[in-house]
């Protein structure tokens, strides 16, 4: 019995459809889980881990090649690449340009305007966050 290697996740069905279908076609065997339960219900993708395109361990290595040839995996940066995007608004997991100010939480600031205890407020956050693949970052300080 071959043993089966999750190789891409997905929230959607209509998301893997397309993927599955490019895998074939290069020739490279597939098999989809937990499709029909999340049809059912969208909802349940997160619940039950996505939507999971498998393909058989032999074929893992051919299966990523034609992925990323394809375009679907993006290749994981260097360190050197890393560091010249510190501050540039680049993701430095994913090298997206998609990413956003983390929002501080409200519960300290609502806690001190019920008791009445003065809080100076952050102006400037240099936390981040990527939308991409949800990595949470610091920036630098910019030099002066």
């Amino acid at each position: 019995m071959t043993d089966w290697v999750t190789v891409m996740t997905f929230t959607y069905p209509h998301e893997v459809a397309l993927i599955q279908g490019y895998l074939e076609a290069e020739g490279v065997t597939c098999f989809v889980r937990d499709q029909m339960t999340v049809q059912i219900n969208n909802l349940y993708s997160n619940a039950v881990g996505g939507i999971r395109l498998q393909v058989p361990a032999p074929e893992v290595e051919h299966a990523l090649e034609v992925l990323r040839d394809g375009g679907f995996l993006t290749p994981v940066p260097s360190a050197a690449a890393v560091d010249q995007t510190e501050g540039v608004g680049l993701c430095p997991v994913c090298m997206s340009d998609n990413i956003s100010p983390r929002r501080l939480s409200a519960a300290p600031f609502a806690a001190a305007y019920l008791f009445g205890i003065p809080l100076i407020l952050p102006w400037h956050s240099r936390r981040r966050h990527c939308f991409e693949c949800g990595a949470d970052f610091r920036t630098k300080k910019a030099a002066k």
